[in-house]
């Protein structure tokens, strides 16, 4: 719902493993004290927007096993503390976007079984 984004004191959300549906709430990228995100095994779709690149403290995005697509956004460059990035198992589709280079903290990347192309 909307409201999530008025919790702003909350460091992890966490719906692994769930049968919710529908898009990951734009207000999301109102949670600036956001440490951890991860809607694993989920059956969200649409598509992961611009706002994703507000949450400054991210240090893990799990968002596998979905029905996500389109393209990468830009702004994920922009989550200078991730160390995690999971988006593995979804339709994203297009190139990988070269500010993805800039995640200097990350260490482990999964992107695997999405509709990417392009070259590295």
């Amino acid at each position: 719902p909307s409201e999530i984004g008025q919790l702003s004191s909350l460091t992890e959300l966490i719906f692994d493993n769930n049968k919710l549906n529908g898009t990951l709430p734009f207000e999301i990228g109102k949670l600036s004290l956001l440490k951890g995100l991860e809607f694993g095994y989920t059956q969200l779709s649409g598509t992961l927007q611009s706002q994703i690149g507000k949450l400054n403290s991210l240090r893990y995005l799990f968002l596998y096993r979905n029905k996500l697509s389109g393209t990468l956004p830009s702004e994920i460059g922009e989550l200078n503390s991730l160390i995690y990035l999971f988006l593995n198992r979804n339709q994203f589709s297009g190139t990988l976007p070269s500010e993805i280079g800039k995640l200097s903290s990350l260490r482990e990347l999964n992107l695997h079984n999405n509709k990417l192309n392009g070259s590295l």
